[in-house]
């Protein structure tokens, strides 16, 4: 990608998003490494789709974490306790990417109850 300001990131991944069609809800993943800036990229992002009158739901893995005891119980700093232990990737199929498959409606959620996608095999 050429150089350019954060709007003009911002307004060609909207492009890109907007370009799109799909017979269900559109998901986009925003990946990269801890403190990146993952969250404010897809927080901004969601301003400007909502202006062009988009509907969004902003989600995050992290809002699917598991109790604190199975995340760590292979030991706080475990790399595989991370990979493997830490988030509940069936409730997130189950909450939030099912409902919004081909021909399903998400009908109980908000930002407020369930927070960049995320996309595990469902």
């Amino acid at each position: 990608m050429d150089q350019g300001t954060r709007g003009e990131l911002i307004s060609r991944l909207a492009e890109a998003i907007r370009s799109v069609t799909a017979a269900h809800p559109l998901r986009v993943a925003i990946d990269g490494p801890p403190a990146a800036g993952k969250t404010t990229l897809a927080d901004e992002l969601a301003v400007v789709l909502r202006a062009q009158d988009r509907d969004v739901i902003r989600a995050s893995i992290d809002d699917f974490l598991f109790p604190r005891a199975q995340r760590y119980r292979r030991g706080r700093y475990s790399a595989e306790g991370c990979y493997f232990d830490a988030h509940d990737h069936a409730a997130l199929c189950r909450v939030l990417l099912d409902p919004l498959g081909p021909g399903a409606v998400l009908t109980s959620a908000s930002d407020s109850d369930i927070g960049a996608w995320l996309l595990p095999r469902c």
